[in-house]
């Protein structure tokens, strides 16, 4: 093999690691993007924001604004089109049915450790009475109650006192 031929093999081959590592970097974010690719790059992330939106929503939270007889009205927010983003606050009747389960969320310490005290939590059953105006509450159902202004939640639970 003559010296120019060596030459032009070593020349590709360190052409052909240099392209490898920018396009491993470009892969991994490692470079800015510029031009045509920052722009796919952006519409993207876009699409991959908005993809995220649920098809269906089963449940959500909510602050208690009224409590007449077994409906309980919240200001809630549900998740917008863009999953970086809530809707404005909505109000929901929340309809306290016959098979709707009320519990409330508490800590209950299991030890120290460390000098810290663990905690576990779990559900202890409430009555609709111990729900108060103010109180977080988080409203789980059985269908999609993502465009419903009334809602017969399964499971109901207080999250704060």
């Amino acid at each position: 093999m003559n010296k120019n031929v060596k030459i032009l093999l070593g020349v590709i081959i360190i052409i052909m690691a240099a392209l490898t590592g920018w396009l491993l970097l470009n892969q991994f974010g490692g470079l800015k993007l510029f031009g045509p690719q920052k722009s796919l790059l952006e519409q993207i992330q876009k699409q991959e924001q908005t993809q995220g939106f649920p098809q269906e929503i089963k449940s959500f939270s909510g602050k208690v604004l009224n409590i007449e007889g077994n409906i309980i009205t919240i200001e809630a927010q549900l998740p917008s089109q863009n999953i970086n983003e809530l809707q404005t606050p909505t109000q929901r009747k929340i309809i306290v049915g016959k098979n709707t389960s009320l519990n409330r969320v508490v800590s209950l310490p299991m030890g120290k450790k460390g000098g810290q005290t663990l905690y576990s939590t779990t559900l202890v059953k409430v009555n609709l009475s111990d729900i108060k105006i103010g109180d977080r509450i988080d409203v789980y159902a059985n269908q999609d109650i993502k465009y419903q202004e009334e809602i017969t939640p399964m499971e109901i639970t207080l999250s704060s006192s």
